[in-house]
């Protein structure tokens, strides 16, 4: 009765050895399913991520959800080598994974940082 709403994906991007797990990788499913759904209640992207550990899949796809107010968390905060899992960092200090830095990078701009 309180129209307490939200939907929530999980987005991953493969590689060859990888395949893409997520319905909903393609730029297509963000405007055709994310985008009009955005409009009509809350959507958080609990999960996302590239098995390759890359920052390029990833980018145009929160440049999207930005202008469509579509939430995110990366994943995840777990030392790993990137073969097969994403993984934000390298060492439990602190250091990015190319993936990792990117994420940091892109939330520093909307900041203006």
């Amino acid at each position: 009765p309180r129209h307490q709403l939200a939907a929530s994906v999980h987005i991953y991007w493969g590689t060859p050895s990888a395949p893409d797990d997520s319905t909903c990788a393609p730029a297509s499913c963000w405007s055709g399913t994310l985008a009009p759904l955005a409009a009509q209640v809350p959507v958080v992207v609990g999960e996302f991520g590239e098995y390759d550990c890359g920052s390029e899949l990833y980018r145009p796809f929160l440049r999207f959800a930005d202008r469509h107010g579509i939430s995110y968390l990366i994943w995840a905060w777990y030392v790993g080598s990137c073969t097969g899992f994403p993984s934000v960092i390298s060492s439990y200090g602190g250091t990015p994974t190319a993936f990792g830095a990117g994420y940091r990078r892109h939330l520093a701009a909307l900041h203006g940082g």
